[in-house]
C-alpha cells in the first residue's frame, strides 16, 4: 500500500501541476481517501481489495469512494461558482 500511495500522489502532483499551469482546477480525491482505503471493513472503504465484494472494480472506488469524489467535485465547482 505504501509504495501505491506513493506512485498516487506522484501522479495527482503531476496532475494538479498540469492544471495549475493550463486555467484548469485540480480536485484532490486522495486526502479524503485517507483511512478508506481497500483494507477496511465494507462499510468503511472508498476502494475495493484486489478480491471485491462489491460491483466496483478490483482496486478502484467503489459506490461510497465514488460519491466522495462527487461531493469533491461538487465542492470545487461551487467554489469556482459553478453550480
Amino acid at each position: 500500500m505504501a509504495y501505491l500511495n506513493g506512485v498516487e500522489q506522484e501522479l495527482n502532483a503531476m496532475l494538479s501541476s498540469e492544471a495549475a499551469a493550463n486555467g484548469a482546477t485540480y480536485v484532490d480525491a486522495y486526502t479524503p481517501s485517507i483511512d478508506h482505503d481497500a483494507c477496511k471493513s465494507v462499510s468503511v472503504r472508498y476502494v475495493e481489495p484486489v478480491l471485491p465484494e462489491s460491483d466496483a472494480f478490483s482496486v478502484h472506488p467503489n459506490e461510497r469512494g465514488m460519491a466522495a469524489d462527487a461531493s469533491e467535485v461538487q465542492a470545487a465547482m461551487r467554489a469556482k461558482g459553478i453550480s
